[in-house]
């Protein structure tokens, strides 16, 4: 096998065919970035230890918690049926529209 053009060269012919990236030796830290959930995780972990080190205190209590959390959700929520939409092929930009609608209503 030819670590440089990832080819492994069969006996009986000679010629080189490719092989399977997924057989492939990767390092931990090529692994690592390759995931795309470490991303969102790294950036929690930078956003909590910037607001450990520069809030107050008291952000962290269960009362900041739910301060933070409630909106949150609430979003979290319509992300969920804009998601769904998306994976079920629908690109349904209304939904910006309705945010804004619903806090008209409820106003």
């Amino acid at each position: 096998m030819n670590a440089v053009t990832g080819t492994l060269s069969t006996p009986e012919t000679g010629q080189a065919r490719p092989v399977d990236e997924r057989l492939k030796h990767v390092s931990l830290m090529a692994a690592l970035i390759r995931r795309p959930e470490l991303g969102a995780i790294g950036g929690l972990a930078l956003v909590t230890l910037f607001f450990l080190s520069v809030a107050d205190p008291s952000m962290f209590s269960a009362a900041g918690v739910m301060n933070f959390m409630a909106p949150a959700a609430q979003l979290g929520i319509l992300a969920i049926g804009a998601a769904l939409l998306m994976i079920g092929g629908e690109f349904d930009l209304s939904l910006g529209s309705m945010v804004a609608f619903a806090g008209l209503v409820f106003a």
